[in-house]
């Protein structure tokens, strides 16, 4: 059984897609370098498969061919309630997933109304303000997040610190 640091672990990786590396998992969860191998050693060791590929230089990723074979529950993705979990869940689905959202479909997805919405995308604003080059489009019923890659990846950082 896996604790919730170690799930954390599985998530991040599987939302990234990318190569995450021992001291920035440390960092975002306030916890050693040595705690992180140790994390991941028994993820591995649970599953008795190498999920989770390691590589001196680059860090940790998930193997995504191993994991689509692993009969893996890890808790639901819950709908997010607050202001804030709103925005960072739509500042994330923008970064990770999505070129735009659709802001009829999110009203569905979280059962808000579009005013709400409408205080969120002000809010998210806000919170790009420290990031010159970042800035959220609104075209119709479409938003989407335009700016350097570079700010994104600062941006999903904080985001991530933010939560753990």
């Amino acid at each position: 059984m896996l604790n919730k640091r170690q799930e954390k672990i599985i998530m991040l990786l599987q939302d990234s897609k990318k190569w995450i590396t021992g001291k920035e998992f440390a960092r975002l969860m306030n916890v050693s370098d040595r705690t992180i191998r140790s994390d991941i050693d028994t993820i591995n060791r649970t599953y008795n498969a190498h999920l989770i590929e390691s590589n001196l230089r680059s860090g940790y990723r998930i193997n995504e061919e191993i994991l689509t074979t692993l009969p893996i529950e890890l808790n639901a993705v819950s709908i997010p309630q607050t202001p804030d979990e709103r925005c960072t869940y739509i500042l994330q689905e923008l970064i990770l997933e999505k070129k735009q959202i659709n802001l009829l479909d999110l009203q569905e997805q979280v059962f808000i109304s579009g005013y709400s919405i409408d205080n969120d995308i002000k809010r998210i604003k806000k919170m790009l303000e420290p990031y010159q080059d970042l800035s959220l489009i609104r075209s119709k019923n479409c938003i989407r997040l335009d700016g350097s890659e570079e700010s994104k990846r600062k941006l999903y950082k904080q985001l991530l610190f933010e939560e753990t």
